[in-house]
């Protein structure tokens, strides 16, 4: 067993209450490759029963690193 419970009782208070962010909506947040990444965009939003939008790729209008 793990104790995530508290982490997840946690994330549905702040998407609810901080976010106010309801089953149904579409939510949009950083990259899932940073902390809140994984908690804000694949977490929170299935505990809720919303739906999230991943992009996966570099959008074309940023500056070349070269």
């Amino acid at each position: 067993m793990r104790d995530t419970g508290g982490y997840a009782v946690g994330l549905m208070h702040s998407m609810k209450n901080v976010f106010d962010f309801q089953g149904g909506n579409i939510f949009v947040t950083s990259d899932i490759g940073w902390v809140v990444g994984h908690s804000y965009m694949v977490y929170g939003p299935l505990l809720v029963g919303g739906t999230t939008i991943l992009y996966e790729g570099k959008p074309t209008v940023t500056p070349d690193p070269l």
